[in-house]
């Protein structure tokens, strides 16, 4: 390992704190940045920051996707997996950067929990070499799994461009009609209790459930 990706391995720096650290003139320094493909500079101007990248699963960048409530999809920025371990920078479409020990806090919804997130990190566990609880997953463990197979998470962001391509080749939901509402719901329920899986699909807000706002309120328990 060259003395500069050992440097970074303790976390990012500037120019000038390298060029302090390790003694180099900034023409030095240039060049030895040209020859590191593992360091990535992050930010603009003032703020830029050189990093040494960590590999995920064999990448080191993961697109962020934002859906919108019309089902629209826009790259919003990417999450970049850096030194020192677990640790991310996120960067926006426009270059600025933030800085995170572990995962964005904007996507702490996306990770698995509860009873179908544990029944989906059993699947994806087999597929990635996982620990089956997914408790037992680390930051670098998470994003790999919402990476690969993370197109049906809560919320409205996809992570990953191998996630994006599900969500964007999956075929339309058809609506279910009113009369059939509730029995669609009770079916979605035993799949549940039988540790099953069931598409989410992004767009803005929670839609998953949202054939159930149309049923009659003679229909609902009242307490």
């Amino acid at each position: 390992m060259s003395e500069l990706a050992d440097l970074l391995r303790q976390g990012s720096l500037t120019a000038k704190e390298i060029m302090a650290q390790i003694g180099v003139s900034q023409a030095t320094l240039s060049r030895r940045l040209a020859e590191q493909s593992d360091v990535r500079k992050i930010g603009r101007g003032k703020s830029t920051r050189y990093a040494l990248l960590r590999p995920v699963g064999g990448e080191s960048e993961f697109p962020l996707y934002r859906i919108d409530t019309q089902g629209h999809a826009e790259q919003i920025g990417s999450i970049v997996s850096i030194w020192p371990a677990e640790s991310c920078a996120f960067e926006t479409a426009d270059g600025q950067c933030a800085l995170f020990d572990g995962l964005p806090w904007f996507i702490t919804d996306m990770r698995p929990q509860g009873f179908l997130g544990r029944a989906w990190g059993r699947d994806v566990s087999a597929l990635l070499a996982l620990p089956e609880d997914i408790k037992l997953w680390n930051e670098s463990q998470t994003l790999l799994a919402l990476s690969r197979h993370g197109n049906e998470t809560v919320g409205n962001l996809i992570v990953g461009q191998a996630a994006y391509q599900q969500w964007a080749l999956k075929p339309d939901e058809s609506a279910v009609a009113w009369r059939g509402k509730i029995s669609a719901f009770e079916d979605l329920a035993q799949k549940s209790l039988a540790g099953k899986r069931w598409a989410l699909r992004q767009g803005g807000n929670s839609q998953s459930l949202a054939f159930l706002s149309s049923i009659r309120r003679s229909q609902l328990p009242t307490f």
